[in-house]
């Protein structure tokens, strides 16, 4: 009889990993099976770079029936680039030749086929020297950020493909390694338990929190808008966020440029919009600094392999005067960073906003994002360098000064503040940046979803006139903006935001 990794009865134990993926994945909606996702491979990552300890293989006299469609024929104790394998003199040794099921897609000699239940078909891993063969896990999930895949896209692959009884193995897999003794009192083992303990919890939240729009929509709005591209519970530690009081202050610095609170009255400055709508949905993306530093995005046609415009990035760097030396309070955790991206598709009047990113060290299913579509669209926004400073014109004709080196934002009609670095994805606040010009602001929040599909409400802001519209009175179901006249989108939020008292109507 073959030995074979089987869980199922330890499944069923509460008493040190009391929670499973697999009895989450079966609760779950496809928002949930997609943190499950993430979190398992954070796990796995982490996992990779620490001591491997066997865990035990036992005899079984009964298999379920999902084994035999699963890797039946080998016996695993490890993973290699996800995908099961065993241990030979302490290492995870190359599924090449351990397990049967493993498939080279199209990756050729020296590199290996990632394993495509966590990161899609065909994606390579180098593993020509013994550091790449150390850390073909995490090379496989730099390759799958570099494609631009997310991982709803798996889940949908998985449920079409009809993957579930594999993906569940390699949870079940996770699983067992937390529960084996030795290793269940580790830091990655107890940020795995976290994150499905924050995944039931999401369960039972509100349909706010829960985020049950159909997972399925987020293929169109990747369609719409992918360069946007990229929410847990408390944690053991007793610890605060940074609070503004102890951030550090940002350098006040003059400026020649146009103030804030006036708005151009026409786009001379501005290079005009080429197009209302993007030509085509766009399936990859990616940026690249130019001579001075600054991320220029970019999308590319898969199949035509032509580059489109897509605006500019800025990720903080040493010396930010809110992300320098910040630290997560996630055990494990990564860097806090922040990303501001001035989004123009194609430079189609229609998708151009803003997009905000704040992430604070847990996994990215943690990250805080907001869309921000500003009003009026006058053209294209621009960068220009002087001295150390980089001046961006928005879509209104404002401007918005950033430190060259740090690119903390140091004027303008943008401001910024702390990261929230809270563990409780449902008490973080949204990324600290705010507009302070004097157009309209249409701004959308989300813990996890993508804003403009996931968010109940949008926040319509000009000056201190401040309400709430739903969501889908500016954006449809798949997050295409209603209006593509600036004046027939002033009417709308007109029309959903009446005037009270000595109010002002939205203006532009």
């Amino acid at each position: 009889m073959k030995y074979y990794l089987f869980f199922f009865a330890t499944l069923l134990c509460t008493q040190a990993f009391a929670q499973s993926g697999r009895g989450l994945w079966i609760e779950s909606d496809n928002i949930g099976r997609a943190l499950l996702v993430e979190s398992y491979t954070s796990f796995l990552i982490k996992h990779e770079r620490a001591t491997i300890k066997d865990i035990s293989l036992h005899e079984q006299n009964v298999i379920p029936d999902f084994f035999y469609t699963a890797w039946a024929d080998d016996a695993f104790s490890c993973l290699y680039a996800g995908w099961p394998s065993v241990l030979i003199n302490g290492k995870c040794a190359s599924p090449v030749k351990n397990n049967s099921g493993y498939s080279e897609g199209t990756c050729g000699a020296n590199s290996i086929q990632c394993q495509p239940l966590l990161f899609g078909k065909n994606i390579c891993a180098p593993v020509s020297s013994l550091k790449e063969r150390q850390l073909a896990f995490s090379n496989c999930h730099k390759k799958f950020k570099e494609k631009g895949l997310t991982s709803e896209d798996i889940v949908k692959e998985i449920l079409k493909n009809k993957d579930e009884k594999k993906l569940l193995i390699l949870f079940d897999l996770a699983d067992q390694i937390c529960r084996s003794g030795a290793q269940a009192s580790t830091g990655m083992c107890k940020l795995l338990l976290l994150n499905l303990d924050e995944i039931k919890k999401m369960n039972n939240k509100l349909p706010e929190e829960s985020a049950k729009v159909v997972v399925a929509g987020l293929e169109d709005v990747q369609k719409v808008a992918l360069s946007l591209g990229k929410n847990p519970k408390v944690d053991c530690l007793v610890v605060k966020p940074l609070t503004p009081a102890l951030a550090p202050v940002p350098v006040a610095v003059s400026t020649q440029v146009q103030s804030p609170l006036q708005l151009s009255k026409s786009s001379n400055a501005l290079p005009p919009f080429e197009r209302l709508t993007a030509r085509i949905p766009m399936a990859c993306g990616g940026s690249r600094p130019d001579a001075n530093g600054i991320d220029v995005t970019y999308e590319i046609d898969c199949k035509t392999d032509e580059h489109y415009p897509s605006g500019y990035a800025f990720s903080d760097n040493p010396g930010h005067p809110f992300l320098d030396g910040a630290k997560s309070l996630y055990p494990d955790g990564g860097t806090p960073t922040r990303k501001i991206e001035f989004t123009s598709r194609d430079h189609a009047s229609n998708e151009t906003y803003l997009y905000l990113t704040d992430v604070a060290g847990g996994p990215d299913s943690h990250d805080v994002k907001s869309v921000m579509i500003l009003l009026p669209r006058l053209g294209v926004p621009i960068t220009e360098i002087i001295g150390d400073d980089v001046i961006l014109t928005m879509t209104t004709g404002e401007k918005v000064i950033f430190d060259k080196k740090t690119h903390g934002i140091k004027n303008g009609a943008l401001k910024e503040g702390p990261i929230d670095l809270t563990t409780d994805r449902f008490k973080r606040s949204p990324p600290n940046v705010q507009y302070t010009g004097a157009g309209i602001s249409i701004r959308v929040d989300h813990r996890y979803e993508y804003p403009t599909m996931g968010a109940v409400s949008a926040e319509i802001r000009q000056g201190s006139r401040v309400c709430k519209v739903p969501r889908g009175k500016i954006w449809n179901a798949e997050g295409v903006l209603l209006s593509n006249d600036d004046k027939t989108f002033v009417d709308i939020l007109n029309k959903n935001c009446p005037i009270k008292g000595l109010e002002e109507a939205f203006h532009i």
